[in-house]
């Protein structure tokens, strides 16, 4: 839709100058146009396609030479995940990835990751998280308001 905006904006510019000049503007303001709004639609599908919630995996941890979970929480798990692929620390094991979608912001999805991490006997150990996303002072008061349902 935006696209065919550009274009009456073109011919509005072609017909409104005189001679080539005005063409020629129309063409640079028709062209520039087209590639904001082209630019525009890709950021809106990128931004359609992250995925926020809590992702899980495992990973060779090279210290201990054993291998590792690991869970996390992001707004956009693939672009996280890939993060973690690329940084050559906690490398994702091919095909031990679980995502869950987890809405509702960044204390949704640290409730979550603490719920899972608390089913893996929380960070340490085989368990390659170094904290808990949620302390449990904060639980207590995120459960008092009503927030943290169990």
């Amino acid at each position: 839709m935006r696209q065919h905006g550009v274009a009456f904006l073109a011919v509005d510019v072609f017909t409104a100058g005189e001679g080539g000049e005005a063409l020629r503007v129309g063409e640079v303001l028709a062209e520039d146009a087209l590639k904001i709004g082209a630019e525009d639609e890709v950021k809106e599908l990128a931004e359609k396609a992250a995925e926020e919630g809590v992702y899980e995996f495992k990973y060779l941890d090279k210290e201990e030479n054993v291998i590792k979970d690991y869970t996390g929480q992001s707004k956009d798990m693939e672009k996280r995940l890939h993060q973690h692929a690329s940084g050559g620390e906690k490398v994702p094991i091919e095909g031990t990835v679980k995502k869950t979608t987890v809405t509702g912001g960044k204390t949704a999805r640290e409730i979550h990751e603490t719920k899972v991490l608390k089913t893996k006997g929380g960070p340490g150990g085989t368990n390659g998280n170094q904290r808990w996303p949620v302390s449990a002072a904060r639980e207590k008061l995120l459960k008092a308001k009503g927030v943290w349902k169990n």
